[in-house]
């Protein structure tokens, strides 16, 4: 009898104990999914549906509000009732930081190996190199070129932020070594292409139109993939177009003063290419990788909480890490609107319109730009990087009066 109330008494105890893990279990997820759905509905609704009526690519983003991005934690508008303020606050203290804890363990990861190996920085002889004029100019040790290699490559695979910040930071010869600018300058994004099914769902919402009905061909295999988003080619059918799309892009008659278009031609600035440019029908399409604002976002919160650890170290103001994050992070919001790549599209075009010269500028279709699509005119070219990898052809001076005129439009008129 007393073994059969012991057991009863423990049988009544464990599941005492499920009873209770469950009810906490049970209310953390609840938690969690109350926050979520009342985001999705009071916050992130809100901004899907307001991205119908802002097709039409807002003015150029000001570096404050590029700044207050980070803080917004992309929401457009704040929830009105009070489960979404509800929702908000538990996403920005709760759910939030766990993101974004997850995320720096997945950076520790990848990085974790760059710091142990620190010390191969000073091994292995100093690389020697000799100049054109038979100088012998000593470099960095093999060990430090190799953490170079090892750094870079593991940047790439830490995802868009560190890719594009070591693109940044290759400019910056003030910083960093000449050797690890030179390798930054190489490094490029490991990313796998999204799905295509992303990309017809976002194309769908930015044309409000079916996919079959707004193509009349659309190659699925991405052109180009970088660290932001990837490059369609494919061509719109053309009831779809403005007649505007297809008005010429520099003006017949130059409304220049007449001595600065004499001196234009006596300095071969103005070409043969004087007839009018148009466009066709046939497009580029930038589409951002999905997610790819959020992965962002938190890259930056964490960029800044070491930043700022790092700064209060005697001798480490000088450096000014905070700032140089703040600058950074700004670059990398502007990025993340495509409508403002589609103004300065648009600018550059207004501003060489009144030039009949071979420099031209894609044109973007501004009525379907968005947030995350960009449409702009597809124009076949050959990279200035072969005609620099050929060199001393008869092409050189003329690229080079080209580039000097576009500067000059660009800096000066």
């Amino acid at each position: 009898m007393s073994t059969t109330i012991a057991t009863t008494a423990s049988n009544g105890h464990r599941s005492s104990r499920f009873s209770s893990s469950f009810k906490w279990g049970a209310l953390g997820f609840g938690t969690s999914a109350i926050a979520l759905a009342a985001l999705k509905n009071n916050v992130f609704g809100e901004e899907a549906k307001s991205n119908t009526s802002t097709l039409i690519p807002a003015a150029p983003p000001t570096e404050e509000e590029m700044a207050k991005l980070l803080e917004e934690d992309n929401v457009s508008s704040k929830p009105h009732s009070m489960l979404g303020k509800v929702g908000l606050v538990l996403y920005n203290y709760l759910i939030e930081p766990l993101f974004v804890f997850r995320r720096f363990i997945v950076l520790a990861l990848i990085f974790g190996p760059v710091i142990l190996s620190i010390p191969l920085l000073f091994l292995g002889p100093p690389v020697t190199t000799k100049t054109s004029s038979g100088d012998v100019v000593q470099g960095e040790r093999r060990g430090a070129l190799w953490w170079y290699s090892f750094l870079v490559a593991q940047m790439g695979r830490a995802g868009p932020t560190f890719v594009k910040l070591g693109q940044w930071a290759g400019s910056r010869r003030d910083l960093f070594p000449d050797a690890l600018c030179d390798k930054f300058a190489k490094l490029h994004s490991n990313n796998d292409p999204h799905a295509f099914r992303y990309t017809k769902k976002v194309l769908e919402h930015a044309f409000q139109k079916p996919f079959d009905e707004i193509f009349e061909s659309f190659e699925h295999k991405a052109v180009g993939v970088g660290a932001v988003g990837q490059v369609y080619k494919a061509v719109v059918r053309s009831e779809l177009l403005p007649a505007s799309y297809f008005e010429a892009k520099h003006q017949q008659e130059s409304h220049m003063p007449e001595a600065a278009q004499r001196i234009g031609e006596e300095l071969a600035l103005m070409y043969e290419h004087d007839e009018a440019r148009r466009p066709t029908a046939a497009v580029a399409i930038k589409v951002l990788h999905p997610n790819v604002r959020r992965t962002i976002r938190h890259d930056i919160r964490i960029m800044r909480f070491f930043a700022n650890l790092i700064n209060i170290l005697p001798g480490m103001e000088w450096v000014s890490l905070p700032e140089e994050v703040q600058q950074f992070s700004t670059l990398m919001f502007s990025q993340l609107d495509l409508r403002h790549e589609a103004n300065n599209l648009a600018r550059f075009e207004r501003n060489f319109a009144k030039r009949n010269s071979a420099i031209s500028f894609p044109r973007p279709l501004l009525e379907f730009c968005s947030k995350d699509v960009l449409v702009e005119e597809l124009i076949e070219a050959v990279p200035l990087k072969y005609f620099l990898e050929m060199g001393g052809l008869d092409y050189d001076e003329r690229i080079a009066d080209l580039g000097l005129d576009a500067f000059l439009v660009r800096n000066v008129c």
